[in-house]
């Protein structure tokens, strides 16, 4: 291992502080001594954070540190240990060695998980941000079909996206995702229906679609009393399934049911027979969000 005496390094009682740089081989010797009470690895974190390494993405530089003990063991760090292994990167990281790492590896990640909606604080209403933004940058971003998309999966290889790119892509998409979230608070009292699902499927009808009505359709599903037969019989329907927490509908059904009603609409489809079809309307969108990102590679977007 790197003699540490070769980097600038604080001292304070039994603990020292310093920057190193960490690429795979000294990754690799802090792994071999691994405490072996360390908590189980988890394969998929470890891929999910190797993606953001080699994309240049990751900030190793957070705050968050490398713990060892005297004898180079570690206790805090494996799965970014394993990632910088599995990319291939070099980074710099603050590692803390302390005499009593045994006894500080207790607290170590006890305290409240940061949420994205956390990051979002500088956003309008960041809870509904955060809710629907994480769908959508993996329809919008991801490569995965529709069905993977709403599981928070962004690569065919099923990774799943990480908080920080959906903190970057509400940022990036600031006006769309607005957007959105304006239009999901206006009805999602009224139907009762889970934030990210009525995002998911307001996205989707804005986005694969070459002309929308999705704002005709938000101001129908509003009124007390839609002008609209269609709307009205909608309403009845998808309230009453998801008050039946016997049979509650799931996240990708209630996306279907929302894509559904919609496409009654535009057709002004009066009957209630097709109310049904949720799964049909998925698959459709499903196509249809493919084409768009064929549009959107292509520069049509």
């Amino acid at each position: 291992m790197m003699d540490i005496r070769d980097n600038i390094s604080i001292r304070c009682n039994d603990v020292r502080v310093w920057f190193q740089d960490i690429g795979p081989k000294l990754a690799q010797e802090l792994l071999d001594g691994n405490y072996d009470k360390n908590r189980s690895l988890r394969k998929t974190y470890v891929a999910q954070l190797a993606k953001v390494m080699s994309d240049g993405r990751f900030d190793s530089l957070n705050g968050q540190t490398v713990l060892i003990d005297s004898s180079n063991r570690l206790f805090n760090g494996q799965h970014r240990m394993n990632a910088i292994v599995e990319s291939g990167v070099t980074l710099p990281f603050l590692v803390v060695q302390s005499d009593h790492a045994v006894e500080s590896y207790k607290t170590i990640d006890t305290g409240t998980k940061r949420l994205v909606a956390d990051a979002l604080r500088d956003m309008p209403n960041a809870p509904t941000v955060a809710s629907v933004a994480r769908p959508i940058c993996c329809m919008d971003w991801g490569s995965t079909p529709l069905a993977s998309c709403i599981q928070g999966k962004f690569t065919v290889n099923h990774m799943a996206v990480d908080s920080a790119l959906v903190v970057d892509y509400a940022h990036a998409h600031y006006d769309e995702i607005m957007r959105i979230v304006h239009l999901t608070d206006r009805v999602r009292k009224v139907l009762g229906v889970p934030i990210r699902a009525i995002g998911t499927a307001f996205w989707l009808i804005d986005k694969c679609n070459e002309v929308s009505m999705l704002d005709e359709f938000v101001d129908e599903l509003a009124k007390p009393a839609p002008d609209s037969k269609t709307v009205t019989a909608f309403k009845t329907y998808i309230i009453k399934a998801h008050g039946d927490r016997s049979r509650k509908p799931n996240y990708s059904m209630t996306v279907g049911m929302l894509l559904n009603g919609y496409e009654r609409f535009i057709e002004m489809d009066e009957s209630t027979a097709m109310f049904n079809k949720h799964r049909m309307w998925f698959d459709r969108y499903d196509k249809r969000l493919e084409a768009y990102r064929a549009r959107k590679a292509q520069g049509g977007e």
